[in-house]
């Protein structure tokens, strides 16, 4: 971990407010790990954003993934009626008659 956090290139966006048990938390940690809590949670949040993105990619790939094989079945259905040879009205005429 970095012991301090790069700002040259930081925006000046809202900075959410934090719960005390929170703050407790981060120094308790700080403490600790001798980190400044700011750099604490910025290795959190961005350890959270790259798990987050990592699973919201695995269920795209899953519902890709499903998607194809409905896909894969539609048309095997498909081919396999394509090529059914079989009088569908069972007494050997061609429309039923």
């Amino acid at each position: 971990m970095k012991e301090r956090i790069e700002r040259h290139d930081d925006e000046n966006f809202y900075q959410p407010k934090i719960h005390s048990d929170r703050i407790k938390e981060l120094y308790a940690i700080s403490q600790e790990t001798n980190l400044p809590m700011t750099v604490i949670v910025d290795y959190a949040l961005r350890s959270y954003y790259n798990a987050f993105i990592e699973e919201k990619e695995k269920e795209q790939q899953t519902q890709a993934e499903a998607e194809m094989s409905i896909e894969s079945r539609l048309e095997e259905d498909g081919r396999a009626r394509e090529f059914d040879d079989t009088d569908q009205w069972e007494d050997g005429s061609l429309f039923g008659f």
